[in-house]
């Protein structure tokens, strides 16, 4: 299921790589675009949100690795959170085939756009659950 996973072009295997210097590691496998890890994307949204927003803003489609806490089917929407810390949120009839394979514990990353939650009046990066949300580019 691994080798397979690899071969999906939003969905990588690898060891956590951070933000992208164009400065290549070789050995690691690393995404076409901008990464981060799923703990480093947290800590920087809070710690202050508007920098972060900046920071993440362009290009909006980043590489996010991390370690499956959980994978949820919320009636249209599939969630993988990764570190109990980034809630990546798929469509589940277009993505369900390979999001099946996937099970908790898997180190992995997903390219994912960073967009912000609306509730309370106000635009905000952590959700009400207090998890950065992103969704898949493919949506």
């Amino acid at each position: 299921v691994l080798n397979q996973l690899d071969g999906f072009p939003s969905l990588g295997i690898g060891e956590e790589t951070p933000v992208d210097t164009g400065s290549t590691d070789s050995g690691t496998i690393r995404p076409g675009r901008p990464s981060v890890s799923a703990r480093q994307l947290w800590d920087d949204f809070d710690a202050n949100q508007v920098r972060a927003a900046e920071t993440y803003g362009e290009p909006s489609v980043w590489a996010v690795s991390g370690t499956v806490s959980s994978v949820e089917d919320a009636g249209g929407s599939i969630y993988v959170v990764l570190d109990g810390l980034v809630k990546v949120r798929f469509r589940s009839d277009r993505e369900r085939v390979w999001l099946d394979k996937i099970d908790k514990g898997q180190h992995l990353w997903f390219e994912c756009e960073l967009r912000p939650a609306y509730y309370d009046g106000g635009q905000h990066y952590l959700d009400e659950d207090g998890f950065v949300s992103c969704i898949s580019p493919n949506d």
